[in-house]
């Protein structure tokens, strides 16, 4: 099982990601998003998702020019892939910060919507290191 943020992990989320075509109402999107978790176990981590001709790849590391960038703490991060919180209580609360164009997430809703359901099984393999004001 993968442990999150680790390479392993984003490795299985990119072959999730190109094993799956995105619905065609989804085929136009293009959008660039980079996940930024600081305080992490070994430090800050980087990855990004890219949606681009109905396809979706997820690379570790920054990107180059992405359309939104997302900060987090370590344990938002947990919490939201846990689904025990999700983005928008995040966000009202301060825990999760959003930089970027929006306007690119909105046009590419319906297509990061489908790709709840592609990362679910990797979601439901990831084990996680508890955060440090857990241990």
């Amino acid at each position: 099982m993968p442990e999150f943020l680790s390479a392993a992990w984003i490795d299985a989320l990119d072959a999730a990601a190109r094993t799956t075509a995105l619905p065609d109402e989804a085929a136009d999107a293009s959008i660039t998003v980079e996940q930024v978790v600081r305080d992490a176990p070994d430090g800050e981590v980087r990855y990004h998702l890219r949606l681009e001709s109905g396809h979706a790849r997820v690379r570790r590391g920054p990107a180059d020019a992405p359309d939104l960038r997302l900060y987090s703490d370590y344990d938002t991060a947990i919490g939201l892939q846990r689904g025990e919180i999700n983005a928008q209580n995040a966000l009202t609360a301060g825990r999760l910060k959003v930089q970027g164009r929006f306007d690119a997430l909105r046009h590419a809703s319906e297509a990061l919507r489908a790709l709840h359901d592609v990362f679910e099984a990797v979601r439901a393999g990831t084990t996680f290191t508890e955060p440090p004001s857990s241990r």
